[in-house]
């Protein structure tokens, strides 16, 4: 999927920069150009919150795919929550605290 206006959930949550929460891919037309391929993995509902650096860099997005069609309201704060950037991280060290040896 590529980043703009007609991406898909993710590509258009990163072009927004904020989450984008599609009830029906069936319908929206941010969907026009990848909705054969989801349809055809029975996909009917995709919401996507983008994932930024401390600096706005995109790092790509945390989505949730559907096979169902579903509203997104009821569980959008907890999603919004736990998707939040943790700007503590960009202090230490690149290794630290990621289980990779320095």
């Amino acid at each position: 999927m590529s980043v703009g206006p007609k991406g898909g959930s993710c590509g258009t949550a990163i072009y927004r920069r904020e989450s984008v929460y599609v009830t029906d891919i069936l319908t929206d037309p941010i969907w026009d150009d990848y909705r054969d391929r989801h349809v055809a993995l029975r996909i009917r509902s995709v919401w996507s919150r983008p994932l930024f650096t401390s600096e706005g860099k995109a790092l790509g997005t945390f989505s949730i795919n559907y096979h169902h069609i579903t509203q997104p309201w009821r569980h959008r704060p907890a999603v919004d929550r736990e998707c939040q950037p943790h700007h503590r991280d960009r202090d230490r060290a690149p290794h630290e605290g990621t289980g990779v040896a320095a």
